[in-house]
């Protein structure tokens, strides 16, 4: 009884220590770690891992501390020397113009490899990873699609330059092809729901390394503590956007209650989402959201 109870303990004590791979912060914490980066886009990509040196990484999450920083969307830039520039995002929220939004970075990004007198040939190959909470592709119930520029008919590869993989993490039920398998028990490893699901996945060296770098993590209070705020921030928006829901886009309207509901649509910037987005949500007016929004510009 002693042992069942101790072991118990354990669990619970573990649990509540317990930082999910979802969360933004701890995601870009974790990919800072180039083996685990090295493992993960060798699995992704399906290329050796001999082949990926070099790697230098450049996080572009806006870190203005706490609630004030961003979330929703983390941006992982990678240039790996000859494979390309890597753009990997994780969502949990659900976009309705997420293809708009990750064609529009790679497109950015792509004419970022270029300087004023550089011929074309300089362009850098582009690769976009997603790894989403929700159903971005609605024709399949495989958790992983990857995309490139190919004529209608013969399917002949127009160029390489641009490149797009999809993980879906609701998909995750699917049975992996052969190829996938590696990639399949990353994405589980993404999604895992508490400690001891994560201590119970079979083991490999980059699986280890990853629950190290969680447990550092853990372990140091100023890290963790932007963790739990910005789950917190996360939190906060999500039981304002219920709340609207809950009062109607009638009261949603009312200006006499909009300053409350300006906090909320200052979130919903961070969060990336659109003036049409924020409107239908809220029901205050677009013009005072376009205002909002230069002002959130101006302090950004």
């Amino acid at each position: 009884m002693k042992n069942t109870k101790t072991k118990q303990n354990h669990l619970e004590e573990a649990d509540a220590l317990f930082l999910p791979l979802t969360n933004d912060y701890v995601f870009t914490e974790v990919m800072k770690n180039p083996f685990i980066l090295q493992g993960f886009l060798s699995d992704v990509l399906r290329i050796p891992i001999v082949d990926i040196e070099s790697i230098q990484v450049m996080d572009r999450y806006l870190g203005r501390g706490f609630k004030e920083g961003k979330l929703g969307i983390l941006d992982v830039r990678v240039d790996v020397k000859d494979v390309g520039n890597i753009d990997i995002e994780l969502q949990m929220l659900r976009y309705e113009d997420w293809k708009n939004r990750s064609i529009f970075y790679t497109s950015k990004m792509l004419t970022d490899t270029v300087r004023k007198g550089d011929d074309y040939l300089q362009c850098r190959k582009i690769i976009s990873i997603s790894i989403l909470g929700f159903d971005l592709c609605e024709d399949t119930d495989y958790f992983y699609s990857s995309f490139h520029i190919r004529e209608d008919g013969r399917h002949t590869l127009y160029n390489d330059l641009l490149e797009f993989h999809i993980i879906e993490l609701c998909k995750l039920d699917c049975i992996p092809r052969e190829e996938h398998r590696k990639l399949h028990k990353w994405s589980r490893l993404l999604n895992t729901k508490s400690e001891e699901e994560r201590r119970s996945m079979e083991k490999d060296p980059y699986i280890e390394e990853v629950k190290k770098e969680l447990e550092r993590l853990s372990n140091d209070p100023k890290r963790r503590l932007e963790y739990e705020a910005r789950e917190d921030a996360l939190r906060d928006y999500m039981t304002q956007m219920e709340s609207f829901k809950r009062e109607g886009r009638a009261e949603g309207r009312a200006e006499g209650k909009a300053e409350g509901k300006e906090e909320v649509v200052m979130n919903a910037l961070e969060l990336g989402l659109s003036t049409q987005q924020i409107h239908t949500i809220t029901g205050i007016s677009v013009e005072r959201i376009e205002e909002l929004k230069s002002r959130y510009s101006f302090l950004r």
